[in-house]
């Protein structure tokens, strides 16, 4: 259904890649957050205060929140709320643009400490198999209504597969997601495939290429496979994104970082774009 993979791919352009940012890759790095002031752009919007979530705890050194800009103007934040063992319970997300509505996400554990659901915007369930999550269900009564998801994994326990199948689309449509990495566990391929009828072969939608990392370990939630896991260990230097079913999307950023005293990066720059993270002190 043409409807369907045209709003998976503008979601994926708006969050992963915003803005086209400089092909150079020899862009040095910065180091320091004085450095960057000259590059800043006016900043505009900011997370509005709010308490914290009654059994949530501040684990130092975890991450707070990423905030999300486009020529200095708030366009997304997160706040991310953990349990004394260190389990994602909550993440607030708003939208400043859009309103001061807060969506709140749940996690949801078992006694084994596995996730069981997610409660929020979009309602999840996990299926687990020999200590990994197999498949996913989803109701998401505002776009698509129900989506299954299914997960595949190597011997590495990295996910190289991940298809998710509209069951109340006429006709019904599915997609997948197929993922590569390097030795060193990164991830370094994303290819999205769609099909609008389920007895069809899939066709071949975008391609995502990370083509090094910066060696910093990546905390945050940016780009997940399954919800409230992380899919990159590291913050990538440089990422491609080309859409073969039309033209316009497709992106090279090349990123810079800023680091704070003690050595972990607060802020990503990427043309127009800049990425603020927090973390729990």
């Amino acid at each position: 259904m043409k409807t369907i993979a045209t709003i998976f791919v503008s979601l994926v352009v708006s969050i992963t890649f915003i803005n086209c940012s400089s092909d150079d890759p020899d862009q040095s790095l910065i180091i320091n957050e004085q450095n960057s002031k000259d590059n800043d752009q006016p900043v505009t919007g900011e997370m509005p205060p709010h308490s914290t979530p009654e059994g949530t705890v501040a684990l130092k050194g975890f991450p707070k929140s990423v905030q999300y800009y486009y020529i200095g103007i708030l366009q997304r934040w997160e706040q991310y709320y953990f349990r004394s063992d260190g389990k994602l319970l909550m993440v607030h997300t708003g939208y400043p643009g859009s309103g001061s509505e807060i969506i709140t996400d749940i996690y949801q554990y078992n006694e084994n400490n596995q996730l069981t659901g997610l409660d929020g915007y979009d309602e999840y369930s996990f299926q687990w198999e020999n200590n990994i999550i197999v498949g996913a269900s989803t109701n998401n009564v505002a776009w698509h209504g129900r989506i299954e998801f299914k997960y595949e994994y190597n011997t590495d326990g990295q996910i190289i597969q991940q298809t998710f199948d509209y069951l109340d689309t006429t006709p019904p449509s599915s997609g997948k997601i197929t993922y590569t990495y390097f030795d060193d566990g990164n991830l370094k391929t994303m290819e999205h495939y769609w099909r609008d009828d389920l007895s069809e072969n899939y066709s071949l939608s975008n391609i995502t290429q990370f083509d090094g990392y910066k060696g910093d370990n990546n905390l945050f939630f940016e780009l997940t496979i399954i919800p409230g896991q992380s899919a990159q260990l590291q913050f990538p230097s440089t990422s491609d994104y080309k859409q073969l079913t039309s033209s316009g999307y497709d992106r090279h950023e090349t990123y810079q970082y800023v680091y704070d005293i003690v050595g972990r990066v607060v802020e990503k720059l990427f043309g127009d774009d800049k990425v603020v993270y927090q973390y729990y002190e």
